[in-house]
């Protein structure tokens, strides 16, 4: 199947594929003030994985240094819904309102 395949199309596909990272490397949209450093691409395949990501999952509950995922909220279409202390998940009671002070916990 090799065979069949010319040679130069590989070598397009090749340039097609650094113009795109080219393209990303120039975006202003990535580039991040705080650290003063732009977008810093180091494989021609990120155009391509980046086409192929459906859902991003991230946390802040010590994954990486204690190993442990735990859930706590997640927001689906627009339902906020939260985990109660036996791990059961249900619609956030208090989505949408305004909390004035202490007395409801918001999230």
């Amino acid at each position: 199947m090799t065979a069949m395949i010319p040679l130069p199309l590989y070598v397009t596909l090749e340039f097609v594929k650094m113009h795109q990272v080219w393209h990303i490397t120039q975006d202003i949209h990535l580039y991040d003030p705080a650290t003063n450093r732009p977008i810093e691409v180091r494989s021609f395949n990120i155009p391509e994985d980046l086409g192929q990501i459906q859902y991003v999952f991230c946390d802040k509950t010590g994954t990486l240094t204690e190993n442990k995922m735990e859930f706590k909220r997640a927001s689906i279409n627009g339902f906020d819904y939260v985990a109660d202390e036996g791990g059961l998940c249900f619609p956030n009671p208090y989505h949408g309102s305004v909390c004035c002070n202490d007395s409801f916990p918001c999230y």
